[in-house]
C-alpha cells in the first residue's frame, strides 16, 4: 500500500498574514503517486500568484479581490517546490517539465519579481514625496534599480562585508543608518557611483531616492 501523502493545506501555509485574493486555494488532493496533473496544478498555482503579485502590488490596486501579498506568492512558489520534491521522490518528474521548469518557469518569475520592482520605483518615489507629507511616514519601500526590494535584506557593503539594511519607513529611520548601512543603501541606489566620504551627504543622496525632496 502507497504511503499517504501530505493533504495540500498542509503544504501551502495558510493565515492571517497569507492573502490568496481568489487563488483557488488550498489545491485539490494530491493523487498517489503525485501525477503530472498534480505538478501543473502546482505550477499553475505559483505562476498566478507572481502574476496576481506583479498586477496588483501597486497601492492603487491593494483592495483589488485578486490582490496576492508576497508572504502568499512566496507560499505558493513553495508547495509548488514541495508538489516537484514529492514527485521526484515516489516518481521522477517528466523530463519536459524539467526542462520547461529550468528554461521557462523560473525566467518567467524574476522577469515578473523585476516588472514589478521597476514600476513600483516611481509609484514608491511620488508616494513619498506627495501623498506622505510628515518626516514621520510611514514611506514605501523603493526598489533598487537592479530589482532589489532593500528592507531587511543582507547586501554587500563597501568592502564586501554583509550588511542587513534597516526599513527606511520614516526620516529618522534614514537619519540613523550606520555609516555602513547608509554605504550599503548609496551602493544600491546609485550603482556604480563613488560613495561620498561624509555620511550626512549619502544620507541626504539616499533620502532623494526614496522620494524626499532635500
Amino acid at each position: 500500500m502507497a504511503n499517504p501523502l501530505p493533504a495540500p493545506a498542509t503544504l501551502l501555509v495558510m493565515g492571517p498574514d497569507y492573502i490568496y485574493g481568489t487563488l483557488p486555494v488550498p489545491p485539490p488532493p494530491l493523487q498517489n503517486p503525485v501525477s503530472t496533473a498534480d505538478i501543473m496544478t502546482a505550477v499553475e498555482l505559483a505562476s498566478q500568484a507572481m502574476r496576481f503579485r506583479g498586477e496588483f502590488a501597486i497601492h492603487d490596486f491593494l483592495d483589488s479581490p485578486n490582490y496576492v501579498n508576497d508572504a502568499a506568492a512566496g507560499a505558493c512558489v513553495k508547495y509548488r517546490d514541495a508538489v516537484v520534491a514529492l514527485s521526484n521522490s515516489l516518481a521522477a518528474a517528466p523530463a519536459w517539465f524539467v526542462q520547461w521548469n529550468n528554461d521557462t518557469f523560473n525566467t518567467l518569475v524574476q522577469d515578473v519579481h523585476d516588472l514589478t520592482a521597476n514600476m513600483m520605483i516611481p509609484i514608491a518615489r511620488n508616494h513619498n514625496l506627495r501623498t506622505v507629507m510628515d518626516d514621520n511616514g510611514p514611506f514605501q519601500q523603493v526598489p533598487f534599480p537592479n530589482a532589489v526590494w532593500p528592507w531587511g535584506k543582507s547586501v554587500a557593503g563597501p568592502n564586501g562585508v554583509q550588511v542587513v539594511l534597516p526599513g527606511l519607513c520614516n526620516t529618522q529611520a534614514v537619519d540613523q543608518l550606520t555609516s555602513a548601512e547608509a554605504s550599503a543603501y548609496f551602493m544600491g541606489y546609485y550603482p556604480g557611483i563613488q560613495i561620498p566620504h561624509v555620511v550626512q551627504q549619502r544620507k541626504i543622496a539616499i533620502l532623494r531616492a526614496i522620494g524626499r525632496d532635500v
